[in-house]
């Protein structure tokens, strides 16, 4: 996904640590991966 990879090499640029970008990148992963269940369900739902 190009935006979450523009804003982790902003993050990496403004010198964060390196644990603090990783954990950012699995909290965008979970976050995408839970909007995307969501979004799944709710298809699922309205198609009933």
């Amino acid at each position: 996904m190009q935006p979450v990879r523009r804003f982790l090499i902003d993050f990496i640029a403004r010198d964060n640590r390196t644990g603090s970008v990783r954990s950012y990148a699995y909290d965008l992963l979970r976050w995408c991966r839970w909007l995307l269940c969501t979004l799944q369900v709710g298809v699922l739902a309205v198609s009933l």
